[in-house]
């Protein structure tokens, strides 16, 4: 266990030592969750699209196809724009699978459920008096 100590404390001076202050803190870093949006095989870049509709792109087409999910680890580049953020890391997630509206079940609703609606159409409409 000593050992180990002091391999650590060995492998923490050597990177606090070296200059690089760039990760000294982890306040920059954040995760993302982002849709494939494109894949190009001959340039091998695939294109994201986070939730709040940021584009982003990286390098390793492999296995991505467009609809597949990623999680990634962001970097903001200590700025407040998203756009020169830094892709640290993607990792597959999951996939969306394609459907047309024909392949939607119609939903079943309560009369609860029914009421709610009117109700929030209503005041949508600005017609709800209370």
């Amino acid at each position: 266990m000593k050992k180990l100590t002091s391999i650590i404390t060995i492998i923490s001076i050597m990177a606090g030592s070296s200059g690089n202050t760039y990760f000294q803190s982890f306040e920059d870093i954040y995760p993302e969750t982002a849709i494939i949006t494109e894949t190009n095989q001959e340039t091998d870049i695939v294109t994201v699209e986070t939730l709040n509709g940021n584009l982003f792109q990286f390098y390793g087409v492999e296995d991505y196809t467009t609809g597949d999910i990623v999680s990634m680890i962001m970097d903001s580049n200590k700025t407040e724009a998203v756009n020169d953020d830094i892709i640290l890391s993607v990792k597959y997630s999951g996939y969306i699978p394609e459907t047309t509206p024909e392949e939607v079940p119609e939903v079943e609703t309560t009369p609860e459920a029914d009421l709610f609606m009117e109700y929030l159409e209503a005041i949508e409409n600005g017609s709800y008096n209370e």
